[in-house]
């Protein structure tokens, strides 16, 4: 008799806890698993199909906020839409690690070009949005760097200047948006994998069908412990390598662009353990045909840029030599001129 309950206990644990010691819940599939970068799919989910994107920061993968082009300027300027087909192209021409890209900010669905909803921060660049007395009380704000995110109650006495360099406005999942109806949904959440009490990295949901209960049960089930919602119903789609995708037809005027880590197997990539930053991009050297948040125009050992200068990799790497044999250590480097926010203006590197 003692084993049949031991065996009944089991089952119980097997049918009720199906994820114990593993926070990706089984009935999802991997479909992609790149340096940094998962996804996830789930036929049959709710009332339709879900995608749930883990971007771990810690492992080098990144996300992107990306933007139309600029209709007119202003606190809160216009943007156009445009498909996210559009966006896959123009994205993975620059991204050579590009995975996924999904949509974004809330938007007015009327008006092409359109202006967005909520704050936005890109790269330092600041759109304020017309919702400033829409859903008071339940704005949520996304900040991230290059390894660590937060998701925090948004102010919006707040200056948006003191904050982050990259963040997104979205709202609480108790916020009606048509919360009861089975739409497409998008939400994004934090998670502290390595329990270090830094949320490093990124889970974004896309739903073809769902509730606003039911997309946020699925990130907790994921093990996020903070999230929020973003744009919507026939906003949410979802385009990744190998074909993977939530369809729609509207154009969209803001989008997030996921990028995984460099591959440890890749030599091309690694024979170099020094990086670049120029004039604020990031640029892991030897040089990719990409490199992290900037505008790559052509790559042959010299990198053409949208402002309109070249910069060359071996300059970067004369000038790290340079510094090392005046005297400077690695960790002085990385520490002084590298600095807590990796930012620097032209022709720095370091470790």
């Amino acid at each position: 008799m003692k084993s049949h309950r031991y065996i009944t206990i089991i089952l119980v644990i097997l049918i009720f806890f199906p994820f114990i010691g593993n926070s990706t819940p089984t009935w999802f599939v991997e479909i992609i698993s790149e340096p940094g970068v998962k996804v996830y799919k789930k036929d049959n989910c709710v009332k339709g199909t879900c995608f749930v994107q883990v971007v771990d920061l810690s492992m080098g993968a990144s996300i992107n906020l990306m933007r139309g082009s600029i209709a007119d300027q202003g606190e809160n300027p216009k943007i156009n839409r445009e498909s996210l087909n559009q966006t896959w192209a123009s994205f993975i021409a620059k991204e050579q690690r590009g995975i996924c890209v999904t949509n974004g900010q809330f938007f007015s669905t009327n008006d092409n070009p359109t202006s967005l909803a909520f704050p936005l921060v890109i790269k330092g660049e600041v759109i304020k949005g017309y919702g400033v007395t829409e859903y008071q009380d339940q704005k949520l704000v996304l900040q991230f760097n290059s390894n660590r995110a937060s998701i925090t109650k948004f102010k919006e006495d707040i200056n948006l200047e003191t904050l982050s360099d990259n963040l997104i406005i979205g709202l609480s999942e108790h916020a009606d948006k048509n919360k009861n109806s089975y739409v497409g949904r998008t939400f994004i959440g934090v998670y502290d994998a390595n329990k270090d009490g830094y949320r490093e990295q990124i889970l974004i949901l896309n739903a073809s069908s769902a509730r606003q209960t039911d997309a946020a049960k699925i990130l907790r089930d994921f093990g996020v412990t903070e999230l929020m919602m973003l744009d919507g119903g026939a906003s949410t789609q979802l385009i990744c390598k190998d074909g993977f995708s939530v369809n729609s037809s509207r154009t969209i005027p803001q989008t997030i662009g996921v990028i995984s880590g460099v591959s440890s197997g890749n030599s091309s990539e690694t024979e170099s353990p020094f990086r670049c930053v120029i004039d604020n991009y990031i640029c892991w050297s030897p040089p990719t045909s990409s490199c992290v948040n900037s505008q790559l125009l052509i790559y042959d050992g010299i990198k053409y840029y949208n402002d309109g200068t070249l910069r060359m990799w071996t300059a970067c790497r004369d000038a790290y030599n340079e510094a090392l044999s005046e005297g400077l250590s690695e960790k002085y480097w990385h520490d002084v001129f590298l600095g807590s926010n990796n930012i620097l203006s032209m022709g720095m590197c370091g470790q």
